[in-house]
């Protein structure tokens, strides 16, 4: 019975990946487009963080035919947050990241409503060292 419950997380994980590389896929081929009116992403947070310093963000998107909504977040430095699936419009959703590099960045959420409507939004960023001691 425990490898059948093994067996299930790790298909669950596996969809969860196929789902965030699915979104981003539509978004880097040019392919995600606000096919509905009022989903794209609203995305924030601070717009500046020290490095090294764990920071919070919040997005949100309103299917306007109330459909549930699948996330993906890709935090502009090679790392994403797992896919979040099916969950109802207008629910806010969280993530939060730590950057290890000083710069600029850009966040990128792609939301699908599961018929067809996708959008993506950005939030850019300012990395900053850590003051000196």
């Amino acid at each position: 019975m425990k490898n059948s419950s093994r067996n299930q997380f790790s298909m669950m994980t596996g969809y969860r990946n196929i789902a965030a590389s699915l979104l981003a896929l539509l978004a880097l081929s040019g392919c995600a487009s606000s096919s509905a009116t009022g989903l794209t992403p609203s995305i924030s947070g601070s717009d500046t963080v020290e490095a090294g310093t764990e920071a919070n963000y919040s997005f949100v998107a309103t299917s306007p035919k109330d459909y549930n909504l699948s996330y993906g977040v890709n935090w502009g430095d090679g790392s994403s947050l797992p896919a979040i699936l099916n969950v109802p419009s207008d629910e806010e959703q969280s993530g939060k990241h730590t950057w290890t590099q000083s710069g600029s960045y850009m966040i990128t959420v792609i939301v699908s409503d599961g018929h067809g409507g996708s959008s993506t939004g950005t939030y850019n960023i300012q990395v900053e060292n850590p003051p000196a001691d």
